[in-house]
């Protein structure tokens, strides 16, 4: 890379330059696609062991590309300052019912999960003209960038028995807000086509690596139970961490993942594997985009 630097001309024209760039993201999600493959999972050996019908399914998160606006302050010979930034977001929403063959029993349950992460960049670029092609430019960067994230979730249950000429309805509602944040570091490589004087074509790959843990938020739950009209009710809120862990479900024998708040550290002989929540934002990116130089 030096013998390269050495061997072509660095020009660098601007005083300063704005780019708006659309990213294709492929951004890891972390705990909360793992939870969610193993949630369905789960529920297909649910029905499988208690011979009953499954419909529905819950889907993983995938963020949205996005835009990205950036500066670039040249410093010396090919070397510049770059503050960037940009948001990205995911959202998806699903459900599950099982149903018995006997018509008894009948469960089901709602989730929806949204994440916004903002992204903000400051790191160093270097850029050097082609010697056989001068209105082409490589650029390479290399910095760090700060996420800002929130996850909202929303969990609701519903289940229905009858026994013995009983009947038992359970209803649980819960909608839970984290936050965290992490710093990472990013890298990349592109190149810039000079259109005319003053505006460059940008085409970029960018690799980051990121994950955040800590998230703690507020919660509201609702509990709602119902023995043959016989009606008991229960409202909780309050603050809570995200923990990520293994635990057996309902009379099932295989261990799954669980992504979900608490308001004390889970101390059950039944979680193993337990840890705060984690979700990455490590992955690559794709740039297309325009410079403005002034």
């Amino acid at each position: 890379a030096l013998l390269i630097m050495v061997c072509v001309s660095s020009q660098g024209k601007e005083r300063i330059s704005f780019r708006i760039s659309y990213n294709t993201n492929s951004l890891k999600m972390g705990d909360i696609n793992n939870w969610i493959e193993s949630y369905n999972e789960s529920w297909n050996d649910y029905s499988s062991l208690n011979n009953g019908n499954l419909q529905g399914e819950l889907f993983p998160l995938d963020y949205s590309n996005n835009f990205e606006f950036s500066l670039r302050t040249p410093i010396y010979e090919g070397f510049a300052l770059n503050i960037s930034g940009g948001q990205s977001s995911a959202a998806e929403e699903g459900d599950i019912t099982f149903q018995s063959l006997s018509g008894d029993q009948k469960e089901a349950v709602y989730l929806k999960n949204q994440t916004q992460a903002l992204m903000i960049k400051l790191g160093f670029s270097y850029n050097f003209q082609l010697p056989f092609y001068p209105k082409l430019y490589v650029v390479t960067q290399l910095g760090r960038y700060i996420v800002f994230n929130k996850y909202i979730v929303t969990e609701n249950k519903e289940s229905y028995f009858s026994s013995f000429g009983r009947d038992f309805i359970y209803k649980n509602e819960k909608e839970a807000d984290y936050r965290s944040e992490a710093l990472g570091i990013y890298a990349s490589i592109g190149f810039e086509f000079e259109l005319i004087q003053y505006i460059a074509f940008i085409l970029e790959a960018e690799k980051l690596w990121a994950s955040a843990d800590g998230y703690k938020g507020s919660f509201s739950q609702s509990i709602l139970e119902n023995i043959d009209g016989n009606i008991t009710k229960q409202e909780e809120s309050g603050k809570e961490t995200l923990y990520f862990y293994k635990t057996t479900m309902a009379n099932l024998e295989n261990y799954y993942f669980v992504l979900n708040g608490h308001k004390k550290r889970p101390d059950d002989p039944n979680i193993c594997d337990l840890r705060q929540g984690e979700l990455d934002f490590g992955g690559i990116a794709i740039k297309f985009g325009i410079r403005f130089k002034f």
